[in-house]
């Protein structure tokens, strides 16, 4: 009996050793799955880059479907699979990848310097859909014109 008592002892002692570990992970965790995102979406920018679109999206689906994913994380992945379907022509999987990343971040806007053109133009014309009356950055309203255009004309002209 003596003998149970102390194996007992042991077991209970690294059960309580193996709970305390377990949650130190739980702990330290979320800081290791957004350091793992980052270098997730850093390798599919990477894959996208040399044109391993297919395997670039392959690696950020697998990404979203983890738990606790934050939005940051999501947007970048998002926007890195739309570029990816834009570059491989699956326009319909580009537009919901997009329309994720809107839903992410309404006032996203793609940089028309660095991201593909046709990349650019779907993300707009998703957002013309999700919103009818958002006005494409750099396209004059009707009737009034870019302000800051009549502004610079006016002061040259005087």
């Amino acid at each position: 009996m003596f003998g149970r008592l102390s194996l007992w002892h042991r077991l209970t002692g690294r059960g309580v050793l193996f709970s305390f570990l377990i949650m130190q992970l739980m702990v330290a965790a979320p800081g290791a799955r957004a350091q793992d995102c980052v270098t997730d979406v850093a390798t599919a920018e990477q894959m996208y880059e040399r044109g391993e679109w297919t395997e670039s999206i392959d690696l950020l689906k697998q990404l979203l479907d983890s738990p606790d994913i934050d939005a940051e994380c999501q947007k970048n992945a998002y926007r890195v699979i739309g570029m990816s379907y834009v570059a491989i022509e699956k326009e319909a999987e580009a537009k919901t990848a997009i329309r994720e990343l809107l839903t992410l971040v309404p006032a996203y806007e793609p940089d028309p310097t660095f991201d593909n053109p046709q990349y650019v133009q779907l993300v707009q014309e998703v957002r013309l859909d999700m919103d009818p009356d958002y006005v494409v950055p750099g396209e004059e309203e009707e009737g009034g014109g870019n302000i800051l255009t009549w502004v610079v004309v006016g002061a040259g002209a005087v």
